[in-house]
């Protein structure tokens, strides 16, 4: 058995030296040799010798960027030293790392090379976070932005990451981009970029929710709830908050429009959806605004319907004193003989039925008596019979 012992040791030790002759070898070859003699020694190296040759590799490019700017050949160096970069020398020295690609990346025009560092740093990032990583990343988008160059596959690779890589300032950062509509032509990245960062991002979209105009609402709205990314988790508290500021819109301006009745019926419709019932104080408030916009021809008679059912799913019990009020409201126009919409009064109705409050009774009997269609006069006692006394 100790026999065995030396011989395996043995094997090792010469196999040990046997890797490092070999290493040598090839060291000595890409200190000896021209910049192509060099890429080639990484590209036919095994990976284990490729990843420790390419530290020097890369401080070769570093120390020769200037002396040979944007040199194919010293380009082509650039890209398998940093392909072949390892692991464990990141994990080391991990800031020191990105400094020396962030210099290579601003010292090179050529897009391969920067394409395949912002590669680099996201595979080096997800095995241990830099907060460098994320910070060079958001600077090089802001100042490409800001010297108003046409995006390349460069910055559609580095938006991609940055959603991926993120941190605090990279939500605002991207959104400003977007909301310039400058880079029109990869704004689908934009949008997914945004999009994947949503979810961790709900403060910063309320912010820009509390200061927009209806205009600008609707494209925030068309980029967060029409996306077909999955946010689901965000989705109805963006939508309170949506529904709030229009609220707030519609004070402050005193005036109501087609466009904004449109946009609360699509919000309140997620609120429902979602079944967030958190929103019940908000959707009581948000009914008197609808009433005014279905007053005004802005809401047809099937949408305000809708609404009422939204109100009568998310306010639940809140919404039954409001309900009787409109009713009672809607019988009286019916007596006069001016009744707006008997479809309104069936949806009443149903939803006073599905509480089932006895505080509608007298209401809903009162229904009865009046010279409405046998369909409403029918709802209304069905109604009637399922109040809980």
């Amino acid at each position: 058995m100790k026999k065995n012992y030396f011989v395996i040791l043995f094997i090792f030790l010469m196999t040990s030296l046997y890797a490092t002759d070999i290493f040598n070898e090839s060291r000595i070859k890409f200190v000896k040799g021209n910049v192509l003699d060099k890429i080639q020694i990484i590209k036919e190296s095994d990976k284990t010798n490729a990843a420790k040759l390419s530290p020097y590799a890369l401080n070769f490019v570093i120390e020769n960027i200037n002396l040979l700017n944007n040199d194919r050949d010293l380009a082509g160096l650039a890209i398998v030293s940093i392909l072949a970069y390892p692991e464990s020398e990141y994990i080391k020295e991990p800031e020191e790392i990105i400094n020396k690609l962030e210099s290579i990346y601003y010292n090179f025009s050529d897009e391969n090379v920067k394409i395949t560092i912002l590669d680099k740093i996201y595979s080096l990032y997800k095995i241990k976070p830099s907060e460098n990583s994320a910070k060079f990343i958001n600077n090089y988008l802001i100042e490409s932005h800001k010297d108003n160059i046409q995006p390349s596959e460069v910055e559609k690779k580095a938006i991609q990451i940055i959603s991926e890589i993120s941190n605090e300032s990279s939500f605002e950062i991207l959104y400003n981009i977007y909301d310039s509509n400058s880079w029109n032509n990869i704004n689908s990245v934009l949008k997914n970029a945004l999009v994947t960062l949503a979810t961790n991002s709900p403060n910063k979209i309320n912010e820009l929710i509390q200061n927009a105009n209806i205009e600008k609402l609707q494209k925030i709205y068309t980029l967060f709830l029409d996306s077909d990314k999955n946010i689901l988790n965000i989705k109805p508290e963006i939508a309170e908050n949506f529904l709030r500021r229009s609220m707030i819109i519609i004070k402050e301006s005193s005036m109501i429009s087609k466009e904004i009745s449109d946009f609360q019926l699509n919000i309140c419709k997620i609120l429902f959806e979602n079944n967030w019932t958190r929103s019940a104080e908000l959707m009581v408030s948000y009914f008197e605004i609808a009433k005014n916009e279905f007053n005004s021809g802005f809401l047809t008679e099937q949408d305000f319907s809708n609404v009422i059912k939204y109100v009568e799913r998310l306010a639940s019990k809140k919404s039954v004193k409001i309900f009787i009020s409109y009713l009672e409201d809607l019988n009286g126009q019916m007596t006069k003989g001016s009744l707006s919409s008997e479809t309104v009064v069936s949806a009443l109705i149903q939803a006073l039925g599905s509480l089932g409050d006895k505080s509608a009774f007298d209401c809903l009997l009162y229904t009865t008596y009046l010279n409405y269609s046998e369909e409403v006069i029918a709802q209304a006692r069905s109604a009637l019979s399922s109040l809980k006394w």
